[in-house]
């Protein structure tokens, strides 16, 4: 999101918000699910914004890599997820073979290709 004006930025956020709360309130989504709902040209943002939902307590992580809309009330403990793992899972588990590399998963999810490999070290660690 950073490559984007500050007036686009705005515009992504409200745009990839719309289409998740949209998602969620219909039941839970896989992060695969969510994503393919937001606009091509905006799919570089979507963890980021999803990740800012999931700490402030609205979205919530199910695991598995399902998220479900959270009933409003005072937000009691911090939330934790992972959406990156969730993506990258989702993406190895629906649409690639196992053994992509850390620059394909990048290039598939529009995401820093360290902080995919920081992440995939992690997926591993956890089997």
């Amino acid at each position: 999101m950073d490559t984007l004006s500050e007036t686009e930025q705005a515009q992504a956020r409200r745009a990839i918000i719309t289409a998740v709360r949209d998602a969620l309130k219909r039941g839970p989504h896989t992060a695969i699910e969510l994503r393919a709902r937001v606009p091509v040209e905006m799919r570089g943002a979507f963890p980021v914004v999803l990740r800012s939902l999931l700490h402030a307590g609205e979205v919530a992580s199910l695991g598995h890599s399902v998220y479900a809309a959270v009933p409003w009330m005072p937000q009691t403990r911090t939330v934790r997820g992972d959406v990156t793992a969730d993506l990258i899972i989702g993406v190895l588990s629906c649409e690639r073979r196992a053994g992509a590399s850390a620059a394909e998963l990048a290039g598939d999810l529009l995401i820093p290709v360290i902080q995919i490999r920081a992440t995939l070290t992690a997926l591993r660690g956890w089997g």
